[in-house]
């Protein structure tokens, strides 16, 4: 009768460690399911990360190089203004010269009117 008993507590050992082992490897299954699944459901979203990235970079450099458009466009703009405003002083130092030139002019006409007028 013991053999009996020793019998059936191998076989219920037996049977408890391949319903343990058994449960265990459902679960590592179910896990390596689940985690295909997961990986099946991020992977089109990785890779459209990956194209708005790529796409968000290009803007990125297509606007850094627009602003260094606009700031040599801003540096030319006020290079300009000065220049204009250098010309513009040139003007009228010369509009002076030249007022100065015609008073001179008309005066020198004036004496020699005179002294054409005085034989």
């Amino acid at each position: 009768m013991s053999e009996y008993v020793w019998q059936i507590i191998v076989l219920i050992s037996t049977s408890s460690c391949g319903w343990f082992f058994g449960k265990l490897q459902t679960k590592r299954e179910q896990k390596q399911s689940d985690l295909q699944i997961i990986e099946e459901a991020v992977s089109p979203l990785l890779t459209s990360i990956k194209d708005l990235t790529e796409h968000n970079n290009r803007l990125v450099e297509q606007y850094l190089e627009e602003q260094k458009q606009r700031l040599a466009i801003q540096e030319e703009n006020k290079n300009l203004k000065a220049e204009r405003a250098e010309l513009a002083e040139q003007v009228s130092r010369l509009t002076v010269k030249v007022e100065k030139l015609e008073r001179t002019i008309k005066r020198l006409a004036k004496n020699e009117k005179d002294s054409v007028s005085d034989y």
